[in-house]
């Protein structure tokens, strides 16, 4: 049984007769001794005798009365039950420790929060900012308001973040999370893997995992992303819209919804899914309204329409309003139904009709070809449905061979030239003399003795090859052709014969 002792004043020894003693004095409320707790009250008054439970702190709970407390210490570890709060409060406590180790601290003069194991002076009064929080191994908070958690993070940037393995948020309001990430620079934000905003404000970086090489921000409000998988943004939850950037420098963007996004005048770069159609570049007004651009259809350049289904149009000024056209260069026109429409002022008007090079045009006729030259501003006008027409003034050439030694050409100012031999393979043998039968363009002479064959009688407009292998000179539409050689002649309707080449 316990015994007392009073030493005068206001002090009294309690004694357990077991070898142990507690003196308590005015004021202090002393710990649990068995089932009895003493309790001198301040300002004086009766002894206040309650029962206490061994292992549990004692609470007053006013009058007379003595309980038990949340609190408990069973001298292994200190725990609060019943679903009481844990309240601390103050705001002149210091540091409480310095140096290595493990440990959890409230430091009231300073508002901030450490939890975990340092390994050096990372949670020393010096390196703890002013209501931060830090926890986890080796972590620093040492800004103003600053935040560390995981390991060896560190938050010197006021009110800054630092996440992860290594981290590093020195800027202002920045954030650094996961692996040897650096946010540098104020309202920075470093992700991922090896980022790094390079001290550039304002600055997004992500690195994937695929190097250990830092991926750097080269400018202010940068944001830069490295995924050597693939990025994928989504537009709808079931992810049937978007854009992906696949590896290898792949872009997809998929979906069949979307609408046209603008309308106007402006420079800009359009996928519109919902026509399946693609706009880039520049306009000065309507070109590239929604109702001007066709289903499936194409327009790059400037002021250029694509306003059919499938329609292309390219270049500048051009416009390919026919289902299925084409329209490129400057000012060119492709109306008809899979038209074509190239150079400068030209119109392929006319279901499949093509016009070509400078003031072409094909006046609605379908099937027509028109090539227009440089020489004037005249248009070159189609007179007929599937006419092919060509004008140029330097002359026109075809040829037959890849070495360009045999073909026909049609010098500028008139003529014909045949050249290495007969264009056409249709070929006759025939005796000399009397009138070739015109039923070849390929004529040989191989016998006779006559000196004069007389050309074909035609109405249209025909060329004729003859090689005289007689052994005599032969006269042909006028000129002599020795023997051995050949000549090429010529019906002009209006004009008859005319022998353009002897060779």
């Amino acid at each position: 049984m316990a015994q007392s002792r009073a030493l005068g004043g206001d002090a009294l020894v309690l004694d357990d007769n077991h070898g142990n003693t507690l003196t308590l004095t005015y004021g202090n409320i002393p710990p649990v001794l068995g089932n009895s707790t003493l309790i001198f009250p301040p300002g004086g008054g009766s002894l206040l005798v309650g029962t206490g439970t061994i292992g549990r702190l004692p609470l007053w709970t006013g009058a007379a009365a003595l309980g038990n407390s949340a609190i408990g210490d069973n001298g292994l570890a200190v725990s609060i039950t019943n679903g009481e709060s844990f309240f601390v409060s103050g705001t002149t406590g210091t540091t409480p420790a310095s140096g290595a180790g493990t440990r959890m601290e409230w430091i009231p003069a300073k508002g901030a929060f450490r939890a975990g194991n340092v390994t050096g002076t990372q949670w020393d009064d010096g390196n703890i900012g002013l209501y931060s929080f830090a926890m986890g191994d080796g972590t620093t908070a040492s800004a103003q308001l600053s935040t560390a958690l995981g390991e060896f993070t560190t938050a010197s940037g006021g009110a800054s973040t630092a996440l992860g393995d290594g981290s590093l948020a020195s800027g202002g309001a920045s954030m650094a999370t996961g692996f040897a990430t650096t946010a540098s620079g104020d309202y920075t934000t470093a992700i991922g893997y090896h980022a790094n905003t390079n001290n550039e404000a304002g600055a997004f970086v992500y690195g994937d995992h695929s190097t250990t090489t830092d991926l750097l921000a080269n400018n202010p409000d940068e944001f830069d992303v490295r995924a050597a998988g693939g990025v994928n943004f989504y537009t709808k939850s079931d992810l049937t819209s978007g854009a992906s950037f696949l590896p290898g420098g792949t872009m997809l963007l998929s979906g069949t919804t979307g609408t046209t996004p603008a309308s106007g005048a402006g420079t800009r770069l359009e996928w519109i899914p919902a026509k399946g159609a693609f706009r880039a570049g520049s306009v000065t007004g309507t070109q590239w309204d929604d109702a001007t651009i066709g289903a499936y259809s194409f327009a790059t350049g400037y002021g250029t329409t694509a306003s059919a289904q499938l329609s292309t149009a390219l270049g500048e000024f051009t416009t390919a309003s026919g289902g299925a056209s084409t329209a490129l260069g400057d000012g060119s026109l492709a109306s008809g139904g899979a038209s074509l429409a190239t150079g400068f002022g030209t119109t392929a008007s006319g279901d499949y009709t093509t016009a070509l090079g400078y003031h072409a045009n094909t006046n609605n006729e379908a099937g027509a070809f028109v090539y227009g030259d440089h020489s004037t501003t005249t248009d070159l006008l189609a007179n007929n449905p599937d006419e092919f027409d060509v004008r140029a003034a330097g002359g026109v050439n075809f040829y037959t061979k890849s070495d360009l030694s045999t073909g026909v050409s049609f010098p500028a100012n008139g003529g014909i030239t045949v050249t290495g031999g007969p264009v056409v393979q249709t070929s006759e043998q025939i005796a000399a003399g009397g009138t070739l039968d015109g039923k070849a363009s390929i004529y040989n002479l191989t016998s006779g003795a006559s000196t004069s064959t007389a050309a074909p009688t035609s109405t249209t407009a025909q060329v004729i090859y003859v090689h005289n292998a007689t052994g005599n000179s032969q006269t042909i539409a006028g000129a002599s052709v020795a023997d051995g050689h050949s000549a090429t002649i010529v019906y002009f309707p209006g004009t008859g014969w005319v022998v353009t080449n002897v060779y």
